[in-house]
């Protein structure tokens, strides 16, 4: 399933986003996919759920945060 998700990424990001000068776009939505994912794993650690189902769905969700953020940035950009 992340697969996909992380091709995504890669593509808008690396193969986007970096050559075209955008890096701080890049660094961007990574520091904010960081902060979501320890945010997240934060909230299942406190809350006693921490089983290996629900860190594969935050990563999931991380990971989907990322390719959505880059995508965001390249049509605010006007690049693709």
């Amino acid at each position: 399933v992340t697969l996909p998700i992380i091709a995504a990424s890669n593509i808008y990001g690396i193969q986007i986003l970096i050559p075209f000068g955008h890096t701080k776009a890049f660094s961007a939505s990574v520091v904010y996919s960081s902060i979501f994912y320890l945010v997240l794993v934060g909230g299942i650690w406190i809350f006693s759920r921490f089983t290996i189902y629900n860190i594969a769905y935050v990563t999931i969700a991380t990971e989907l945060l990322v390719s959505m953020l880059m995508y965001y940035y390249i049509k605010k950009k006007k690049i693709w």
